[in-house]
This record gives structure tokens, sequence and C-alpha cells, in this order.
């Protein structure tokens, strides 16, 4: 059957279809309302919410403080972040506790005063290594950071991050938009699509061609489409190293046929649920009683 295309609008579509990442397997079926439905149960209040954006493990630490062996070189006193003991990245649903969705982007709130671009940069280099941060707002309180590997994201949202012996509150926040007008060459989100792979590889066989580029976060694929698949690496770079290397080229010597890899485009299912989660930061009172949203 020959598919014919009446315009480049059809065109673009088509292959930005192509490029979407399709769903997690457990929530294909599913609607964005329904899934919510079946969480409605942590549906927190503003202040609910912002006591439990970090976890409660270390609630002793405000009164045990100076008990902690904390790093002399710190840019200002008491400025430093204690990682939560044992945790995996994804071992955590963080759509169903924080009703946020992970990403490498973590917007952060209720910074000190006295805190300084030095204590931001600390912070977030104790973390792993970033793509870019915003502190145009620090004096507000507000900045960003997007790092490269999930993994640090996550590990730095589970944490309790302290700026001048002050708690810092953190949120995941939506990453780099894909610019409209180049959808053709999306921009790297850690997820490459596989296009002509042969249609007996399997996923275990995918796993150790890719892993040698990075930790890989998930294999996917879209129905009806075997020669199809999407792999998920946690960090970026891991993505561009990977297609490098093997776009156009036999992915090993058992297979002879040439593969092609592009950068994948969020898919439809990510960018309907994403409103339904908190993508901003709870209302914080100023101490002069000026309500401030972020």
């Amino acid at each position: 059957m020959t598919l014919y295309i009446d315009s480049f609008t059809d065109q673009l579509n088509n292959w930005k279809t192509l490029l979407e990442t399709p769903p997690d397997w457990s929530y294909e079926n599913q609607q964005p309302k329904e899934i919510m439905n079946n969480v409605s149960h942590y549906n927190f209040s503003d202040e609910v919410l912002t006591s439990t954006l970090q976890p409660s493990t270390f609630n002793f630490l405000e009164e045990e403080i100076q008990l902690l062996n904390i790093p002399e070189n710190t840019p200002s006193k008491g400025t430093f972040a204690i990682k939560m003991e044992g945790f995996v990245a994804d071992s955590i649903k963080f759509e169903y506790y924080y009703n946020e969705i992970p990403s490498r982007c973590l917007m952060l709130s209720n910074i000190s005063p006295n805190a300084t671009r030095d204590d931001l940069i600390y912070i977030f280099n104790y973390f792993g290594q970033y793509e870019y941060c915003d502190l145009e707002k620090l004096s507000s309180g507000v900045a960003s950071v997007q790092f490269y590997n999930m993994e640090d994201a996550q590990m730095m949202r589970v944490s309790n991050v302290f700026i001048c012996n002050k708690k810092v509150t953190s949120i995941f926040h939506i990453e780099s938009q894909v610019n409209p007008n180049n959808s053709k060459c999306p921009p790297n989100n850690g997820t490459i699509v596989l296009f002509h792979l042969p249609r007996d590889i399997s996923e275990n066989m995918l796993m150790d061609i890719f892993s040698q580029f990075g930790k890989i976060r998930q294999i996917r694929h879209t129905p009806s489409k075997d020669s199809q698949k999407f792999i998920e690496f946690y960090d970026t770079r891991a993505a561009e190293k990977a297609l490098k290397a093997l776009n156009g080229k036999p992915l090993n010597k058992k297979y002879s046929s040439r593969v092609s890899i592009e950068y994948s485009l969020p898919g439809g299912f990510k960018k309907n649920i994403q409103k339904y989660y908190r993508t901003t930061l709870p209302t914080i009172v100023r101490n002069n009683n000026t309500r401030v949203s972020y």
C-alpha cells in the first residue's frame, strides 16, 4: 500500500509521530485522568505537599545539625547537602508520591537571601555535572538547574539541601523545550529512536549493544513496528555517543543492515499527562506578608 503525503505539514506531522516516544507499558491503556484517579488519595494540600517535598527521613536534622560532619570548604557557612542513603534512581514512584514527573531539571525555592552564586554552584556540583543553571532570580530565592544525568537530578530531589543553614525546597521542572520550527532535528533529551532494526533482534541484545555507551533507563517499542525501538538513557551524553557511533551502521557482525538513529520527541502521553502533575513550586509567604508564587 502506498501512502501519499499531500503537504509539507503532513510530512512534518508524520515525521514527528515516528519520533515520539511511546508511553510506558503500564500506562498504555489508561488516559491521564484515569491515572490520576488511581492515585487520588495523594491529593495533598499546599501545606502538606510542602512538608513532603523532602522525605521525612531526616527530620532529626534541624535538632541535631551540629552533630553532623559538615565540610569546611563550603562557600558559605551552613551550605551542604545530605543524600538519601541507599537511594537508587526510579526506586521511588515520583508520579504517585510527589505528583511530579522525573526529569533532569529541578527548580529550587526557599533559598536564603544570603546565598551566593558560589553556594548554588557548590551544591549542583556536589550532585553531579550539570548542563546549565539559571540563577537570574536568586535574589528572589529561586533558581533552577538541569543535569546531564537524571540519576543526579533524582538524587538531589530526594536529598536534603541547606544553603546558609536554610533548607531549600525543590521540585522537578520541565526540561528544555523543543523548538517547533526545528522538529525534524529535535534536541537530545536522552532518548533515541532506532529505525530499520532487524525484526528478530531481542531487547537483551539491544541492551548489550547500547549499554556500552551508558546506563539505560528503558527500552520501549511501538505496536506493530517491530523494526523500530526507543532507548532512553539516564544521561543525555550517552545518547549522543550512541547516535554518533552507530547511526547509519550495522549494529554488529550478525546483522548487515544499517540502522538509522534520531533523537526522540517527547510522546503525546508525556506531554498530555504532564499538566496533571504539579509543575510549579508551592506558594511561599515572605516575612513582609507578601505572597509570592513561582
